[in-house]
């Protein structure tokens, strides 16, 4: 019985460890995206992108101990916007992209 528990938290360390990587490589590529955004051409082009507003990106990572659907789906809607107006505020007006990811 030891070894099945010793298996088990090890399984659920790992997969804690490969969530939080995955968490951190899409913040270093949206971070990487905005600092890059393609290579212009020439100066004028940069000037020309600098004056545009930058989208954002905003990852929102909950870490649940929750095995049933239910009760995730209840997480995600507490913390993303569920009304499509506010979610077209968000994206458009604040120009934040909204990502969501679970851990367990």
């Amino acid at each position: 019985m030891g070894e099945v528990f010793k298996t088990h938290h090890a399984i659920q360390t790992l997969d804690k460890t490969i969530l939080n990587l995955e968490m951190e490589l899409a913040a270093a590529r949206a971070a990487q995206e905005s600092l890059l955004g393609g290579s212009p051409l020439s100066t004028d082009a940069n000037r020309a992108k600098s004056s545009r507003k930058r989208k954002y990106l905003m990852v929102i990572g909950i870490n649940t101990a929750f095995s049933s659907r239910k009760r995730r789906d209840s997480a995600r809607a507490t913390w993303m916007p569920q009304v499509p107006r506010r979610l077209v505020f968000w994206t458009e007006q604040l120009k934040l992209r909204i990502r969501n990811m679970e851990t367990s």
